[in-house]
């Protein structure tokens, strides 16, 4: 199981800048069935990423 955070770090007139963090909570166990999962004591940071979003301009 993955879980995702998105942040807005940055906002300007037109763009906001986002961090995102991706990280395991959940590993499966298939060692005691297919199904079985269990959840890590301390959840794994897998990636980080930034972006941006333009907003449209204002039509007033």
């Amino acid at each position: 199981m993955v879980e995702t955070t998105a942040t807005i770090t940055r906002v300007g007139n037109r763009s906001r800048e986002l961090s995102f963090v991706a990280k395991v909570v959940c590993r499966g166990r298939a060692d005691l069935s297919e199904s079985a999962a269990e959840v890590l004591a301390e959840p794994l940071e897998i990636t980080r990423a930034t972006g941006v979003v333009v907003v449209p301009a204002r039509q007033d």
